[in-house]
């Protein structure tokens, strides 16, 4: 399926705005509702030099995150603001497939979703520079040695502002299922006067894997609160699940 939504108008007044997450979503009229609304990341400050070069906030310092000029005035600031993606999926998709090969059958459900972003709010912590994530192990020391991810420095507010460097892709595909049985041919088991009986023996795995460039335990982040959804605070894992088993039918 496909889905799309559009904010027609608020109240009586199109200008009003609702504002979710402490600002990190917002919903207006002519947007997807509880859009992310940020600045975009253009790269690393790497020297000086750079700084005195493009535009930046006044507390900007080579090893911060550079940010667009959106409106192009020569300087970062909110108004740089704009629209960043949104946390709902514009592509919901699923299937499932069913074979069989003499006395074997095999059986997998697939589904995902594409086209939504995800707020990685679990890594804007900054009580101690100790347990960041991986990503961290990249950051940046001088110039040259990354693009991406900013110094190592938790008193550098400017790199905790929202931004595309916080949101990651939400689209997935996962194995829902699936599922491999043999049926024993009865006269093999209980001779040509087995009757009715039948024995089929399986193997079949849940939630299996998940194919995803999300970082986080399970892409399927909260959504349902829609002016504030999107939000990656440690999703709790998705448990795969294997059972082996057989059917016996008389």
């Amino acid at each position: 399926s496909i889905d799309k939504n559009k904010v027609v108008s608020i109240g009586n007044n199109i200008n009003f705005n609702i504002i979710g997450n402490g600002g990190i979503n917002l919903t207006q009229s002519g947007y997807s509702i509880g859009y992310f609304y940020g600045y975009v990341q253009t790269g690393i400050y790497q020297t000086t030099a750079q700084l005195d070069k493009e535009p930046h906030m006044s507390s900007a310092a080579p090893g911060d995150i550079s940010y667009a000029d959106i409106n192009h005035d020569g300087k970062i600031d909110q108004n740089d603001r704009t629209y960043l993606g949104s946390p709902f999926p514009k592509y919901n998709f699923g299937g499932s497939v069913s074979l069989g090969y003499k006395n074997f059958d095999f059986e997998v459900d697939l589904q995902g979703v594409a086209g939504n972003k995800i707020y990685v709010q679990r890594r804007t912590a900054t009580f101690a520079t100790l347990n960041y994530e991986t990503n961290r192990l990249k950051a940046w020391t001088g110039a040259g040695t990354t693009n991406v991810e900013p110094i190592l420095d938790n008193t550098r507010s400017n790199n905790y502002l929202f931004s595309t460097y916080w949101l990651e892709p939400g689209d997935y595909l996962r194995l829902r299922m699936v599922q491999l049985g043999y049926t024993f041919n009865t006269h093999i088991l209980h001779g040509e006067n087995s009757g009715g009986q039948t024995l089929r023996l399986f193997i079949s795995g849940q939630n299996i894997a998940t194919f995803t460039h999300a970082t986080g335990y399970s892409p399927e982040v909260p959504i349902s609160n829609i002016t504030a959804a999107g939000a990656d605070n440690g999703v709790y894992p998705l448990p795969a699940v294997y059972t082996f088993g057989l059917n016996l039918s008389f």
